[in-house]
């Protein structure tokens, strides 16, 4: 809930910044939380269902991005490649660390999913590696668009690169890209709701209570970020716990399981 809130938030300011300057905070994060929760509400094939068409998208904002080629490209800009050592590299990473959370939630959806375990780790790897490669694309087509000077003081590059193409059928790209994003984004936002009323019970009309109280905390967390000038506090906060949900939870977990094994096996003999 603590993540969907914080993501609510940002995706609030995106908004607000680029489409709906005059729109409320709270009216956007209203919308956000309240589409989420329209399909958080139904069971994980519908939910899984929807999130197969959004994937969709990624391929359309792809090519949109294609569009970025018709401007004048420096590749010179990512050279030379690594001139400020592995240690600095691992630095700027942390930057990226929101964007590749989510990944977490395969703990409690890969019992959901029937089927061969090593297929179904075939399926996660190959996500997790279109989601970096997506990015890592992206960051990409970022460096040779903008001189490193320009990057330093724009928020959201691909954005900014986007709105200065204009054609004759479409104008401000940026805009369209935005719109696409949103879909794929209020995704994110039903797979945390879907987590917090599901890890909590499997009964249906139990989980769909849990989901409105979760949505409803969801909101108020989001309104209450948004209040505040800087979050940064709450995003390292954040990070911190996160590292704990997809390490040491996920190996104390298997180191239960292991135990409980053995102990089936030794009271079998």
């Amino acid at each position: 809930m603590l993540i969907a809130g914080y993501a609510s938030t940002l995706y609030v300011q995106l908004v607000q910044t680029w489409m709906l300057s005059m729109t409320p905070g709270w009216v956007l994060l209203l919308l956000i939380i309240g589409t989420g929760l329209y399909l958080a509400l139904e069971n994980l094939r519908v939910i899984a269902r929807f999130f197969v068409l959004t994937s969709v998208l990624f391929g359309l904002l792809i090519l949109i991005s294609f569009l970025n080629f018709n401007n004048d490209m420096q590749v010179s800009n990512i050279l030379p490649i690594g001139e400020s050592g592995f240690v600095q590299i691992l630095k700027g990473s942390e930057k990226t660390f929101f964007s590749m959370l989510g990944f977490e939630v395969i703990l409690y959806f890969f019992a959901q999913v029937q089927g061969n375990h090593k297929g179904m780790l075939r399926v996660v790897s190959l996500a997790n590696c279109f989601v970096t490669l997506f990015y890592a694309y992206f960051v990409f087509i970022c460096l040779i668009g903008f001189s490193p000077k320009v990057l330093e003081q724009v928020n959201e590059p691909v954005l900014y690169i986007l709105k200065g193409l204009s054609y004759q059928l479409f104008d401000r790209m940026d805009l369209i890209f935005l719109t696409i994003w949103i879909v794929p984004m209020t995704a994110t936002i039903v797979s945390y709701l879907c987590i917090a009323g599901k890890s909590l019970t499997t009964n249906q009309s139990s989980y769909r209570r849990l989901v409105w109280i979760s949505g409803l905390l969801v909101y108020l967390i989001g309104w209450y970020l948004s209040t505040l000038e800087n979050i940064d506090f709450f995003y390292k906060w954040m990070q911190y716990g996160y590292l704990i949900m997809i390490a040491p939870l996920p190996i104390l977990l298997l180191l239960v399981s292991f135990f409980l094994k053995n102990n089936e096996k030794v009271g079998s003999a």
